[in-house]
């Protein structure tokens, strides 16, 4: 029977209060990975209070307090959580009005590597508080993780060694890549054409689609996709390394070429003339009217989206993962879409300094880290409440049609969104059998094992522990990625001749590329030595 979302919610509402009152508060566990923890302290002690900006995901625009995930979190932890919400969009206006304040509730949700300074500042500036000393006794869970996986360690220290907020984590490499090219198989297979693994060859049949298909929009996507092509030019978007040694990309040598190649393809048709400026809704429509052959986008949001949309059209219509493209036939691709293990994005919780018992609060953020992927925070973190949003099958924990066929119409990914955390917003460890269930379609277990590339030259998110350092940095990058942005525009639209590169390069030097880079090498090797 399918249960319509608003009486689920005033079920569970109902559920809780009832549970509350039967069974107290708190909720423990033996587990094998870890310490399944449980606030400490007096019930007067379990309530906090938070500042969370609303990601209006699901067009729900659900408070925290009404998420089913948020409310069954409450009853297994016994900790109360009073929230505070900024308005929809003025996010960033909010949390500067909070800090202008110097009122503090307990917990504060932001993306901390952002804030003027960095995270160590914002300890320095006494906003929020190091969590160092709670590891051992409040966050064992945590802490567990910390210490078997030592390259999460050193994503979630800051540049001083600070543990200062917790992450959303994939533990599990097979969940790290989640996107890359995608070609129309049905089409390709008309051409004779075998699927393409070089530039030159992506070129042959972008020719073939434009000639063959009339598609005015052969290679296309929304926004700037292009830091995913610059590798197969030997050369990047931004900042990578090669044997330890940072590279900006626009200053290579291979960026003139990729330069110089997306103009000749924007030039004869091949490049969607609106790539730089078409919204989502332009782009679905091209790829679904078969205008678009080759593109680059999500194996959930993109391939899993498009494909019962596109058949209901055209019965034929298949997406298909391919490589990223190289420069010579064998190459290895490199620094394709993968994630990082451990993401502190926008949207993580760090304690404050005015929080009256911290150890609550680092007990609260720990509940979701067991390793041990059947416990309560856990399978909460991925898969909801059993019976509602899950049921176990054969040991296997299975989503219920309210997820995978909402009565209202939402997605799987929206309810996700209000049911677990686990869209990337964190706390907790993604867990690849709910990964999975997004794959109705084998093309898209095949993309994700397609799109692997070699990361060797990648480098995490990596910022100055000296404060000054941190802010020429930021200086600098803000201006040069401006200028980078505009003149890419401009070079591939044909509006700057591709002549004026090395004044390009030049411009960019005068402009402190290279002091940013060596900030940046300071920065890594800082990061190398956590």
């Amino acid at each position: 029977m399918k249960v319509s979302m608003k009486k689920v919610l005033a079920a569970i509402v109902t559920v809780v209060f009832i549970f509350s009152v039967i069974s107290g508060c708190g909720r423990s566990d033996t587990s094998t990975g870890g310490s399944t923890s449980t606030a400490s302290g007096s019930q007067a002690e379990k309530k906090l209070t938070a500042w969370a900006p609303v990601y209006d995901y699901t067009g729900m625009a659900m408070t925290n307090a009404e998420m089913p995930f948020y409310i069954e979190l409450e009853k297994q932890t016994g900790v109360t959580i009073e929230w505070t919400h900024p308005p929809i969009g003025q996010e960033s206006e909010g949390f500067n009005l909070l800090l202008a304040s110097g009122v503090y509730p307990d917990l504060i949700q932001n993306g901390w590597p952002g804030y003027p300074g960095g995270p160590d500042k914002a300890i320095s500036d006494g906003v929020i508080i190091a969590m160092n000393d709670l590891l051992p006794t409040h966050g064992k869970n945590f802490k567990n993780i910390l210490d078997n996986e030592p390259f999460i360690d050193k994503l979630c220290k800051s540049a001083a060694g600070n543990y200062y907020t917790v992450p959303y984590m994939m533990i599990d490499p097979a969940i790290l890549t989640w996107a890359g090219p995608v070609i129309r198989k049905d089409l390709l297979e008309k051409t004779g054409l075998p699927a393409p693994t070089t530039i030159d060859e992506w070129e042959i049949i972008l020719k073939a689609f434009k000639n063959d298909f009339g598609m005015d929009s052969a290679f296309s996507s929304v926004g700037w996709i292009f830091d995913y092509i610059t590798p197969s030019f030997n050369t990047g978007g931004g900042f990578y390394q090669v044997g330890g040694k940072i590279k900006f990309g626009p200053i290579e040598p291979g960026y003139k070429d990729f330069l110089a190649t997306m103009a000749s393809w924007y030039a004869e048709g091949l490049l969607d003339n609106d790539w730089a400026s078409q919204d989502g809704t332009a782009f679905d429509a091209k790829i679904l009217n078969g205008r678009i052959g080759i593109t680059i986008t999500m194996v959930g949001g993109g391939i899993g989206r498009f494909t019962p949309q596109g058949r209901e059209m055209n019965p034929d219509f298949t997406l298909m993962g391919i490589p990223y493209p190289v420069l010579n036939k064998g190459d290895t691709p490199k620094r394709g879409q993968q994630d990082l293990p451990a993401t502190i994005g926008a949207s993580s919780f760090a304690i404050s300094t005015a929080c009256k018992s911290p150890e609550t609060a680092m007990e609260w953020l720990d509940y979701c880290y067991d390793y041990n992927q059947s416990s309560p925070g856990h399978m909460l973190f991925n898969y909801g409440i059993e019976g509602v949003s899950y049921e176990m099958i054969d040991g296997f924990p299975t989503f219920t049609e309210l997820l995978t066929n909402n009565p209202d119409g939402y997605s799987l990914k929206d309810m996700l969104q209000v049911y677990t955390l686990a869209g990337g917003s964190g706390p907790g460890i993604c867990d690849i059998r709910e990964f999975v269930q997004f794959f109705q379609f084998p093309e898209q277990t095949d993309a994700v094992k397609t799109w692997v590339t070699d990361t060797t030259e990648a480098i995490p998110p990596v910022a100055p522990s000296d404060e000054a350092d941190f802010d020429r940095l930021a200086i600098i990058m803000t201006d040069v990625n401006t200028y980078i942005d505009e003149m890419k525009l401009k070079f591939i639209m044909g509006q700057e001749p591709i002549e004026n590169y090395d004044k390009f390069v030049d411009n960019l030097k005068g402009m402190g590329v290279e002091e940013a880079i060596e900030l940046t090498q300071k920065a890594f090797e800082e990061f190398l030595n956590r």
